[in-house]
């Protein structure tokens, strides 16, 4: 028996794993791969080859061109296929030459943070028949990967790195982990079909490079073909051609090359799944899927969470416990969802088989599995879990997510998530309040000067009665608000249409907009009109529905007030006042972010004066905007619930345009923040005032 260390429960891998033969289909696999491995860089080779040989055929061949005469352009028709086709062989040859992005090597886990971790590793690769990782890393992804270290002698000799996600830890039981590495070291049981895979993969992201990847040398092609010369926009043309024709045959050797290892790379599934089966136990595989889904959900509101959190000042300083702590809050509906197999089946050109059919062959095994117990959190694997996590946080939000963690404060896992309960408990109160779906775009007015003189009594009646109006029709309302907000985006992009064609666009690039009937000035107008009315459609039942809102919240803050139950709710109304006030100034900076981005795909740096002349026109335009609204909210002060620090609502929205960390799209994501943050604590207000209500 293997003891854990502080584990409340021991696990042995009693037995031995018997190795799956490679099918048939496996085989013929590895025999079609190889095949492919000589054809596809042969092809390469042709093609470079090939273009190198007719500049040199053309540079011998077709000399009296320019014997003995002197005019421009026969020189011209006698360089012109030289150059271009010098400047085609460098595009093509450029990406085997170019150094890869420098690889930042990640700390290794020492043998002393977690030897049970590593005796449990060790185990697997005995009954895998795996060599031992060379390195263990560790990272904040759910997901656990082995691979070759980089280099052509680690592939041949073997040389592993094991990727543990501590998230994948933190939720997995030490059975359900031990499962995971059998199947990432099963990949290399195999040892011809993995080099060959891992080949597979090498040649594919190198077309994918040679394909995709663009560099300053692009842009140089790009700037040269802007040449007003006309025998330099001859050459370069002729290159560029050159260079679009052969990434178009490239692209079909890329797809060939997936399409060739699709088949490998399933069977190597299957056959790593296998392992993990005989190592782990059917019944544990299959519910190894349910977690691993379970825990990317809770990854991805995680993520949601620690947006909000880094706009606050804070973000918790160990990411995995917080993941899994969303993970656990995943509601009773939902987490029966995941729990449900898809019964989607593997397609001809996956990579990986469906889970469906995966699952399936392990139930077909009927495997007990060879792990003994194991029932206890496979964080018992480390010595010091948490430290481990706290450190690989803050290398993740620097590294990975490229956040500067000095301008936040890094909290401790309790204070992160009554944090974040905090702010669920908003959102619920918001939704409760004003249903599934409102519009950012449209304020509430709460009539507090109205109000406040009525008694108590009128004013709990006249808070009941809309409620009342509010829930009526509810479903009805938030169809009105989408479709008022789906017409106001393509009002916006009617306007940014109008403008792109007003700078000197072409009606090409408009044409792809299916906002518009047809790509002209006219119909952008008449586009920007017809949503207009649209909009104007839905204007009275939503006044109705933000009319009892604002009666609603009016009532209920100054009841509270009375009642001294929250004395910042008259606060909170009257920074909600302020920032409503300041809608028509956002919507003026979302309209001109809207065009600038739509200019800028066309901005380059031989453009017509006048598109480059309405660009900068436009952003000087935002400037003005951003820095009124900036302004108009320099003397409203953020709640205290949002900002960890006492600041205004302008500089929360970091509106300033002189900020170091500026951005016009974090502005706008910043103030609606703060207006569903201030809409969330009044309606929060209500639910308590209502809670005392007698209905």
């Amino acid at each position: 028996m293997t003891s854990l260390a502080g584990a409340p429960a021991t696990y042995e891998i009693s037995g031995n794993l018997r190795r799956p033969q490679p099918a048939l289909r496996y085989r013929a696999a590895l025999v079609l791969v190889a095949i492919a491995m000589v054809i596809l860089p042969l092809l390469y080779a042709v093609l470079v080859l090939g273009a190198a040989r007719l500049i040199w055929w053309h540079a011998t061949a077709n000399t009296w061109i320019i014997e003995g005469r002197t005019n421009q352009w026969l020189v011209l028709l006698y360089l012109a296929p030289i150059i271009a086709g010098a400047i085609l062989v460098f595009f093509l040859v450029k990406p085997i030459v170019a150094r890869p992005a420098a690889r930042r090597e990640d700390d290794a886990l020492a043998r002393d943070d977690a030897p049970e971790l590593f005796g449990l590793i060790e185990a697997i690769c005995r009954q895998v028949g795996s060599p031992v990782p060379r390195r263990v890393v560790v990272d904040c992804n759910v997901n656990a990967s082995a691979g070759f270290l980089p280099g052509v002698t680690a592939v041949l000799r073997r040389d592993l790195v094991l990727t543990v996600g501590l998230p994948l830890v933190a939720g997995l039981s030490v059975r359900e982990f031990a499962g995971v590495l059998a199947h990432e070291f099963g990949h290399f049981s195999q040892r011809g079909g993995m080099r060959l895979t891992a080949l597979v993969r090498g040649i594919n992201h190198w077309f994918a490079r040679v394909v995709y990847v663009r560099d300053r040398w692009d842009e140089k092609l790009d700037e040269w073909s802007q040449s007003r010369d006309a025998r330099a926009f001859i050459v370069v043309g002729l290159a560029r051609g050159g260079v679009w024709v052969s990434r178009r045959v490239l692209t079909l050797l890329m797809q060939a090359g997936h399409v060739v290892s699709c088949l490998l790379l399933r069977q190597m599934e299957y056959d790593a799944d296998a392992y993990e089966i005989q190592i782990a136990g059917s019944a544990t595989f299959a519910r190894t899927f349910v977690r691993l889904r379970e825990l990317n959900v809770g990854a991805r509101l995680a993520y949601g969470e620690l947006r909000q959190a880094w706009q606050a000042g804070t973000a918790p300083m160990d990411l995995p416990r917080f993941m899994v702590e969303h993970e656990q809050g995943i509601s009773p509906s939902d987490r029966a969802a995941l729990q449900r197999m898809p019964e989607q089946r593997t397609g001809m050109w996956d990579t990986h088989p469906s889970d469906a059919d995966r699952v399936s062959a392990g139930e077909r095994a009927a495997a007990a599995g060879l792990l003994v117990g194991g029932t206890a959190p496979a964080t018992s694997l480390f010595r010091n879990f948490s430290a481990l996590c706290i450190a690989a946080t803050r290398h993740h939000y620097q590294h990975e997510l490229g956040l500067e963690t000095t301008t936040v404060t890094l909290v401790d896992a309790e204070v992160a998530n009554d944090e974040r309960v905090r702010r669920q408990a908003l959102r619920t109160a918001f939704t409760t309040v004003f249903g599934d779906y409102v519009s950012v775009w449209r304020p509430v007015h709460l009539p507090l000067s109205e109000l406040e003189n009525l008694p108590d009594a009128q004013l709990m009646a006249a808070l009941i009665d809309a409620r009342k109006d509010m829930t009526r029709d509810r479903e009805v309302v938030a169809e009105h608000y989408r479709q008022y907000d789906a017409h106001g985006e393509r009002r916006i992009k009617a306007i940014a249409a109008e403008e792109f064609l007003l700078s000197g666009g072409t009606i090409q690039d408009v044409g792809t907009m299916p906002e518009l009937a047809e790509p002209s000035i006219q119909h952008a107008q008449e586009t920007q009109a017809w949503a207009t009315a649209q909009q104007n459609d839905h204007n009275a039942a939503l006044r109705r529905f933000e009319d009892a809102a604002g009666r609603r919240l009016g009532c209920a803050v100054l009841l509270a007030d009375r009642a001294n139950a929250n004395a910042d709710m008259k606060t909170v109304a009257a920074a909600l006042a302020a920032v409503s006030a300041q809608l028509p100034v956002v919507l003026e900076i979302h309209q001109h972010l809207s065009v600038l981005n739509l200019l800028a795909r066309s901005l380059g740096p031989r453009n017509p004066e006048p598109l480059r002349y309405r660009f900068e026109a436009l952003a000087a335009r935002m400037s003005r905007a951003l820095k009124s609204l900036a302004d108009g909210l320099r003397e409203t002060p953020c709640p205290e619930s949002l900002c960890k620090q006492p600041m205004s609502v302008g500089a929360f929205c970091r509106a300033a345009v002189d900020a170091p960390d500026y951005s016009p799209a974090e502005v706008l994501d910043r103030f609606f923040t703060v207006s569903l943050h201030l809409l969330g604590l009044l309606a929060a207000t209500a639910l308590r005032v209502e809670e005392t209500a007698t209905v």
